[in-house]
């Protein structure tokens, strides 16, 4: 087995004014970004920015473990950065390194800005990225991949943040730097802004540049930063679109099955001569004259009334004349309600004479003897 040693190139910039990678000083490497690859993820996003590919998951809002680490006011913005073994030419440690506790310190300060974290009191927000293969630049690409998985997994933020590195390389500014020129470059300058604002969340430096080249770098750092941006709003949108297609197919997949159930049923000729025929058997002859209406009594007026009663009142004295409820009375009156079951003519009994003190005084003589026995 034989064993390539990188060596380095007598120019990073040729006569035509062209890189490495024969990109222009202005231009980005080619960029792809993919949101919702993982499924066991709350939020993921998958990127490529020339050969340097890296996958972020996020979980999240959730409980904080251990939970002496939660903060009262605020979720916990917990990031983690790793580099896989494969992911440089020489096999990496896979223990966590000086470099990777700072760079996912690094990404957890030019998130959280956006992130209205204060929502979420006590709870923790997990940021996972995963370095598949570095070839420079993968601090500014894991930020702006990991702003587009937190939008996917639905954490309110004020605006998503992209990241990009600028450089010097043979005496020029650069942007997106590779991995040549971030090792044999005379210095980089890794940028995290908010777009729309310019409000930067995130700048190291390391070499040397003059206040000139210095603001020449944040000038194209904008230009790129522009661009990214543009690139994850399209990959977030396109991310939906598929959802929306999805649920679109899936509407009209049961379209069909509602239409019919919801249609009429078209009965046959011999049906609809049948049920007719069974009208007209069921139904009158008749069923065309007006039927004579049946007044119901009322509750308060089912009691029958002699004739004679009924012709000797006038029409207005039965609302003006108040109905006396005396016992007589109602005993008359449920007399006269059994003597009205049969069909003879009911005849009122004679006016009762009042009975004289004689007659008073031996009907109480005839009681008393019942009392003592």
């Amino acid at each position: 087995m034989s064993f390539t040693r990188e060596v380095r190139p007598e120019r990073l910039i040729d006569e035509n004014g062209r890189r490495t990678d024969g990109r222009l000083p202005n231009e980005l490497r080619p960029v792809k970004l993919k949101v919702g690859v993982l499924g066991t993820a709350d939020g993921s996003a998958y990127i490529e920015q020339g050969k340097t590919r890296i996958i972020v998951a996020v979980y999240g809002p959730r409980e904080l473990h251990p939970r002496h680490l939660a903060l009262s006011d605020k979720a916990y913005l917990r990031c983690t950065y790793r580099m896989a073994t494969f992911s440089v030419p020489d096999r990496k440690n896979p223990a966590p390194t000086r470099r990777e506790r700072e760079i996912s310190m690094v990404v957890a300060n030019a998130i959280e800005p956006v992130i209205f974290i204060r929502d979420f009191p006590r709870a923790v927000i997990d940021i996972y990225i995963q370095v598949l293969q570095a070839d420079g630049g993968t601090r500014a690409a894991a930020i702006t991949a990991a702003a587009v998985a937190l939008a996917d997994a639905g954490i309110p933020m004020r605006n998503l943040v992209t990241a990009v590195a600028v450089g010097k390389a043979d005496g020029q500014i650069v942007l997106d730097l590779n991995d040549k020129e971030d090792k044999y470059g005379e210095g980089d300058i890794p940028i995290a802004m908010i777009p729309g604002t310019d409000q930067i969340t995130l700048l190291q430096q390391d070499g040397k540049f003059t206040v000139e080249e210095f603001k020449k770098a944040m000038e194209l750092a904008k230009t790129g930063i522009a661009q990214l941006y543009e690139i994850q709003k399209e990959a977030i949108r396109n991310a939906y679109k598929v959802v929306a297609e999805e649920s679109t197919s899936a509407e009209s997949e049961t379209a069909p099955t509602e239409s019919i159930e919801t249609m009429p049923i078209q009965k046959t000729e011999e049906e609809a001569e049948l049920s007719k025929a069974i009208r007209e058997s069921v139904s009158p002859a008749h069923a065309s004259e007006p039927q004579p209406q049946i007044k119901e009594e009322s509750p308060q007026t089912s009691e029958i009334q002699p004739e004679s009663t009924l012709s000797e009142q006038k029409p207005n004295e039965s609302s003006e004349a108040p109905v006396e409820s005396t016992e007589p009375a109602k005993e008359v009156t449920e007399s006269i309600e059994s003597e009205t079951i049969s069909s003879e003519p009911v005849v009122m009994p004679a006016a009762i004479e009042p009975k004289t003190s004689e007659e008073t005084d031996k009907s109480e003589a005839d009681i008393k003897p019942e009392e003592a026995s």
